[in-house]
């Protein structure tokens, strides 16, 4: 059975100074590291970058994002926003679009806000989500930077997508969906109800503690997620961390 092998990296918080430190990790020595173990021995066919890419957003920082992934990897980058990236600054470096790869359909949703935590998607958004779910695809995957549902962390669960209720709706209305992976949380998810699977990814810096019910770090290192979509439409995927 053939497969598609997709990289995700999620929340990097560049700065377009290389020097700065925040949280006592240099972000971008850490996407670094990052990006030169997972793609040392692995060639994705696709990089998700699942938003919050910019802690300083402005169109060099984005730039910076793309040269760095360029010096390891060729191929194409798929990218959503997150609540401390600004739109049209990310738009200027790569276009938000969706990609089709035979016989997965990579759709990317926009779940931010400028300048507001929490996420929420446009009426605009999901009747355009709703139309590409009528679409025909044999598998689907939803790209995002907010979860969609809480995730047990009380604090986090308060920015989660505002109207996640009805991007659930949606994907459960569609046979084809499979899964929605997303970032912002800082830690490790999975979780499968009706049948699609959500994924969330450590960040590539500095991580937040699981179960917590208010803001707090955790000591496991930077990490990414590797998802293998398979012909059938199942998904093998692992998190992977620096030593």
């Amino acid at each position: 059975m053939s497969s598609l092998l997709l990289l995700q990296v999620t929340d990097t918080h560049l700065f377009a100074d290389a020097s700065v430190v925040k949280n006592d990790i240099y972000p971008t020595s850490s996407l670094e590291s990052v990006l030169e173990m997972a793609l040392k021995d692995r060639t994705p066919d696709l990089v998700l970058a699942t938003g919050d890419l910019a802690q300083e957003p402005i169109p060099e920082t984005y730039s910076i994002f793309v040269e760095l992934v360029r010096e390891h990897y060729g191929g194409p980058i798929l990218a959503v926003p997150g609540n401390h990236d600004i739109g049209e600054a990310m738009r200027k470096v790569f276009p938000t679009k969706c990609i089709a790869m035979d016989p997965w359909s990579i759709v990317t949703l926009d779940t931010h806000v400028d300048h507001e935590v929490a996420g929420i998607v446009s009426s605009k958004d999901l009747e355009a989500l709703s139309a590409q779910l009528q679409e025909d695809h044999d598998h689907l995957l939803v790209v995002g930077h907010h979860p969609l549902t809480d995730i047990g962390c009380t604090w986090l669960d308060a920015h989660r997508v505002q109207n996640g209720e009805a991007v659930v709706g949606l994907l459960e209305s569609c046979p084809a969906s499979r899964a929605y992976v997303c970032g912002h949380i800082h830690q490790e998810y999975d979780r499968t109800h009706n049948g699609i699977r959500y994924l969330a990814t450590p960040s590539t810096c500095w991580q937040f503690a699981p179960d917590s019910d208010s803001f707090g770090f955790d000591d496991s290192p930077p990490g990414w997620r590797w998802l293998e979509l398979q012909d059938d439409g199942t998904i093998h995927t692992e998190v992977c961390r620096l030593d």
